[in-house]
């Protein structure tokens, strides 16, 4: 097929944006295909769906990663879209997005009253940051620094969205925080289908597999098909159903106490965006690890602003895994690699890694090649790490100059899989890790690393604190008594 032909013969513009319209005859039924992040203008998996075409296929992207926002907040792919489907049904329309074209399915779904078929969505961009990887952050900072960011949550809630929205989704932590926001919501009509992967990749799960697409149109379209209508009997109906969207709007509040006379909420870690009073919370999901196994959760304060940790777990700090001196002593590896207790060292050719004193690194390297120090957490923590459990490094990081990467992942069926963040600036940070399928004997079953990045920029760096902790500290407020 010559794919350069198809577009030549269907690409069109509307107000500056190019679109691609693939007509099927005798067919009824339209399926609207949102490129992802960093896909420029490429129309998303073109080949794959044209050889395969069961339905009228519109195309559209967005060069600028704007999560289909634009300055208007996306207004203008909103009428692009309506104008197209003034031809057809709005039950026989699907859009069809992954990651940050899953935020704008959702978006247009709703505003358009049709069905959506999303894989791994983003849903708040505030929320998003705390665990996406430097590219998809850099460029979520753009809207968000102008304050564009389409109230999904608002736009759930508020809406009487009868079509179908079948979320697929893994386990990494930036999915699971998005689709809770999706699962709380309390709208009041939902058609909602959730399938859970047992993967901790952030990917597009169909891969190239547009068969297993349309048979998720399928479904949509005989879950739709089911329908129950319930008289509404009870005259307080109404005004529950009032009181609850007004609870999940305000503060996603699970239930209120009081505890030594301190009024305080209990509120889950990835709804605290949704808290607007400032006043005292108890964050239920995060802390460490019990001796049930159990997060102990963590209390907040919460300015109105920023929240800050107010629970002093300056005990179990001291119990956890400091690794910034481990290797203090030993440190001095030239064009290869060094094993210095738990950690090792890999210095491409030409370039030197030294520990000058205490937590103070010099990296000196020539070549583009990386230079890292990496930390095999598993013989820290031992038998204490369960599948299914949260590990966290928390970084103190003084830069000279240029960048580094902190990482966290482990090693398992699939090969490494991994969080990172880059570091441009002297602060603290926090990187938090699910733990699953990892593969206890490999060296890297669990691991934390310090990218030195090759940016030909020779640095030192100074850890002034570098801890691993088994639990979920996903915010650098939790710094607040690391001199206890």
């Amino acid at each position: 097929m010559d794919l350069k032909s198809v577009v030549q013969a269907h690409e069109k513009e509307f107000k500056g944006k190019k679109y691609l319209f693939i007509p099927r005859e005798g067919c009824d039924r339209i399926l609207i295909l949102l490129s992802a992040h960093n896909q420029g203008d490429k129309y998303f998996l073109l080949r794959s769906f044209v050889e395969k075409s069961k339905y009228n296929l519109l195309f559209i992207t967005d060069p600028g990663n704007s999560w289909y926002l634009n300055e208007d907040f996306g207004a203008s792919y909103v009428e692009l879209i309506r104008t197209v489907l003034l031809d057809f049904d709005a039950e026989k329309s699907y859009i069809f997005g992954s990651s940050m074209a899953g935020y704008a399915a959702i978006n247009f779904a709703v505003q358009l009253g049709i069905h959506a078929l999303i894989c791994n969505p983003q849903v708040d961009l505030n929320l998003t940051l705390d665990y996406g990887w430097y590219e998809l952050n850099k460029n979520i900072a753009k809207l968000t620094s102008k304050r564009l960011n389409a109230d999904l949550g608002k736009l759930l809630n508020e809406s009487r969205h009868d079509k179908v929205m079948c979320i697929v989704h893994g386990h990494a932590p930036i999915d699971v925080a998005n689709v809770e926001l999706i699962l709380g919501s309390a709208a009041p009509i939902r058609k909602l289908l959730v399938y859970t992967l047992d993967t901790d990749d952030h990917s597009m799960p169909f891969g190239r597999d547009v068969d297993k697409v349309y048979k998720a149109l399928d479904l949509i379209d005989h879950f739709h098909d089911f329908n129950v209508h319930v008289e509404d009997q009870n005259s307080q109906m109404a005004v529950l159903r009032e009181n609850r969207k007004k609870s999940v709007a305000k503060n996603n509040i699970h239930h209120s106490r009081s505890l030594s006379g301190v009024h305080f909420e209990d509120i889950s870690w990835v709804k605290r965006y949704a808290v607007n009073d400032p006043g005292v919370y108890f964050c239920n999901d995060v802390g460490f690890y019990n001796s049930k196994g159990i997060l102990s959760g963590c209390l907040l304060s919460f300015d109105g602003d920023d929240f800050t940790c107010i629970t002093n777990h300056a005990d179990s700090m001291k119990k956890s895994a400091s690794l910034g001196l481990s290797v203090i002593e030993a440190l001095e590896v030239n064009n290869g690699d060094g094993i210095f207790q738990n950690a090792w060292a890999r210095v491409p050719e030409g370039g030197s890694l030294t520990a000058l004193n205490e937590g103070l690194f010099l990296a000196e390297f020539e070549s583009s090649k990386n230079c890292y120090l990496n930390w095999e957490l598993i013989k820290e923590f031992s038998a204490d790490v369960k599948e299914g459990m949260y590990v966290s490094c928390l970084f103190d990081v003084e830069l000279s100059g240029g960048k580094i990467t902190l990482s966290l992942g482990g090693y398992g069926n699939a090969g490494y899989y991994q969080v990172n963040k880059v570091i441009d600036a002297s602060g603290c940070y926090g990187l938090t890790f699910h733990i699953s399928n990892i593969l206890p004997q490999h060296r890297d079953a669990l691991f934390a690393r310090v990218y030195f990045y090759p940016d030909g920029v020779s640095k030192e760096v100074k850890l002034n604190r570098f801890s691993a902790i088994l639990g979920y500290y996903p915010d650098v407020s939790f710094w607040s008594f690391r001199d206890a």
